[in-house]
Order: structure tokens, then sequence, then C-alpha cells
């Protein structure tokens, strides 16, 4: 892959002010300071220290990405919301923080209208597989986490975030910076667990443990007990599952603890939206996967085959739970309820 000289949006992560310029030899050079960020296999480290995720790699790529189809879907998904958030089509230098394997950079770095894209991940062996399916001469792929990512102010027109906001413990932060980084007009989209939405996973997550234990375990005199209940790891896979979700509510040393578990927040979407309008962004608004056509029940019921493991065979006797939820809130667009995953659009 031949690289030209290209004029970056990065700013030097030691003297803070200077622009880094990539060179044809491939190396990150500071106009103002003698720093040089060098590239490895076509990644450059930009803050070689950044912890690693606590994922299994191998194991979330194969359960999310296993085809060139899955990218494909994923892009189109994002095309479809770039339409409604920027008519002007105006995405020519755009930052995708925590690319992860790739769901979106793989349709970006196809796209011929973006110009220049950065694409950051803190993990070794998501960057190798987004090098793999994504790299190309107008995309700089950066190890560096969205704290330790700085670019000059008014400098982009596009920032993405893919499940990502969430584990970053001062996401505030970190909205801010992306509100100076924007141009007049510019936009950050972050699809991210909502608790509106997540409420939804808890309560059916929940309710089947509480039923199993009364069905199998004569918990309820009038349920018959039954042989082919949930394994107690299951129940208790499921109950902190469920805490998990709600752990602002359960967790009584949440905040001490936040800063070092993965997952640090399910965000209110009054809340997230707020925080928007107080790092300086123009207006900020939750727009919703779509969820009628029986999708609300299929995002439900795959959550909730998430968390029983070896025991996903024994839902079939929790369909009419199911069933009643399609009946009455999946009846229409009206009646469903949001997604546990949706779109946070920021406008500068």
């Amino acid at each position: 892959m031949s690289l030209t000289h290209l004029n970056t949006a990065l700013l030097c992560p030691t003297c803070g002010t200077g622009r880094l310029t990539r060179h044809a030899r491939g190396e990150l050079l500071c106009n103002a300071c003698p720093h040089i960020v060098g590239s490895k296999n076509g990644i450059y480290a930009l803050a070689p220290n950044a912890p690693d995720t606590q994922l299994d790699t191998d194991d979330y790529m194969n359960a999310h990405y296993p085809s060139e189809q899955s990218y494909k879907n994923l892009y189109s998904d994002l095309e479809n919301l770039l339409q409604k958030v920027t008519p002007a089509g105006d995405i020519a230098h755009t930052l995708e923080v925590g690319s992860g394997s790739g769901a979106w950079t793989w349709g970006l770095s196809r796209d011929d209208r973006v110009k220049t894209l950065y694409a950051s991940d803190i993990s070794p062996g998501f960057l190798a597989r987004l090098h793999e399916t994504s790299g190309s001469p107008d995309t700089l792929i950066l190890r560096a986490g969205g704290e330790d990512l700085a670019f000059a102010p008014g400098s982009l027109d596009l920032v993405l975030g893919r499940s990502v906001l969430h584990h970053i413990y001062d996401y505030r932060a970190v909205l801010r910076q992306i509100r100076t980084w924007l141009k007049p007009g510019g936009s950050a989209i972050f699809f991210e667990p909502n608790l509106q939405g997540k409420l939804w996973v808890a309560f059916y997550i929940e309710m089947i443990r509480q039923m199993d234990g009364a069905l199998n375990d004569g918990g309820a005199t009038l349920l018959k007990r039954r042989p082919n209940g949930l394994s107690h790891q299951t129940r208790k896979g499921m109950n902190g599952a469920m805490r998990h979700i709600l752990k602002d509510f359960y967790h009584p040393e949440i905040d001490a603890i936040r800063p070092e578990i993965e997952d640090k927040y399910v965000f209110d979407i009054n809340t997230l939206i707020a925080d928007g309008k107080t790092a300086g962004f123009a207006d900020v608004q939750y727009v919703d996967q779509e969820q009628d056509n029986g999708l609300a029940l299929k995002r439900i019921r795959n959550s909730v085959l998430s968390v029983l493991g070896t025991d996903k065979d024994k839902i079939a006797q929790y369909e009419p739970l199911f069933d009643a939820f399609q009946a009455t809130f999946g009846l229409s667009a009206q009646t469903t309820p949001i997604s546990p995953m949706g779109y946070f659009v920021f406008r500068a």
C-alpha cells in the first residue's frame, strides 16, 4: 500500500500544539517539536500504553461480524441515519472512536465522500482486524482511547462511536473535546445502551428467573413443579445480568467501582441529552432503531437468550410471555417500547 504525504488534523501528544503530518515512509511527524509516531503493521501507537479491552476480541468478532455481509448491513443502517442528520453529506473528515473490529470503519473506508478517516481503538486484537478489513491510504488507524485523542479545533465534519461512550469513565469530558473538534454544523453520533430500553431486557430476564424458580423449586404453591428448569448457574447469571443493567440502583458502591468495570454506564436518555447540551452542542436528540414488525420482541428475546448459556433450549416453555408482549406492546410503532440500543446525535 503506497502512502502519500498527508497533513492530518491530529495534534501532537507531546507538545499539544503541533499538527501531525504523515510522510511517505509512513511516520507521523510533529510540525512543532521532534515527536514521531511510528507505524507498525499499519497501526499508529498514538497512546502506546493505553489499557487493553476486557472483552474477548476473537469471540466478539466471531459473534458480531462473521461475514462481509454483516459489515454491509451495519453500514447501511448508518448511511440511512446520516442521510437524515447530515443532509449536505459533509463527512470528508471523519473520526470513529472505539472502532473495534470495524463495524462502521469497513463502510467508511470505502465511502468516496470520506477523504480522511481516523479510526481509533485501544485493543491490539481489534486494531489488527481493523487494518485487515479497512486499511487504506486515506485511513489512519490509531491505538488510542477516546481520552487520548486530540484534534485541531473545527477540523472534523463527523465523529462516530458504536457502543463506546459507555466504556469511558469521564465521557462528559470527551463530549466537550469532541464539540471543539467539530466544524460548525458538524455532528457526533454515538450508538449506545439506554436505560429506557434495557429496562425491558432486565424485566424479562428477572421475570423468567423468578418464574423458573417458582415452577421448579416449589416456591409457589399454585405452580406445578417441573423437572426441566434452568440450572442454578444460569439463574445466578440471569440475576447478575439484571443487576448489571440496573447497577446504578443495585450496587451501593457503584461510583467507587465504576472506573474499573468494562460497561460503566447504561445511559438514561434524558441525562445524556442534557450532558450533550452542557458540553456545548447546539442540539442533541435520541434516534431509536426501528422497533415495529416484530423487531422489538426479537431484540428482547435475543438479549434473554444471550444470558441463558447452555440452557437456551429451555426458553421454549416461556414463549407465552413473548407472545403476550407481541400481542400488546409489540403491536405497532405507537405501542412498542424503546430499543435497548439507540443513536444519540449531537449537533455542533
